[in-house]
């Protein structure tokens, strides 16, 4: 969990992005996290409603869930599993291009 976002609840940071006229969030994960998402969370918003003691699948489940109760898209971006580019891809490629 990034620093800082255990100080809030989850209802204050999406009360926030409705305030400030966002509506959607865009959620990213690593293929590799999505694959074991049976183990459990590490961090917790202050208010404890979505601490480690959940499996990450719940987790993000109720992340969604509560997103959708104050009306944001969910936009899931999935990351590839190795970090490594695979040899099929064009060796010209600029080093920033993963990074963009």
């Amino acid at each position: 969990m990034l620093l800082g976002l255990d100080q809030r609840s989850l209802d204050e940071i999406l009360q926030f992005l409705v305030d400030n006229n966002f509506n959607a969030i865009r959620i990213p994960f690593s293929t590799k996290w999505a694959l074991d998402y049976d183990s459990t969370v590490r961090g917790s918003f202050r208010d404890g409603d979505i601490d480690g003691q959940l499996s990450r699948r719940a987790f993000l489940n109720k992340v969604i869930s509560r997103a959708a109760d104050f009306k944001l898209l969910v936009m899931l971006d999935s990351h590839r599993k190795y970090l490594s580019l695979p040899s099929s891809l064009p060796l010209s490629l600029p080093p920033s291009w993963l990074f963009a």
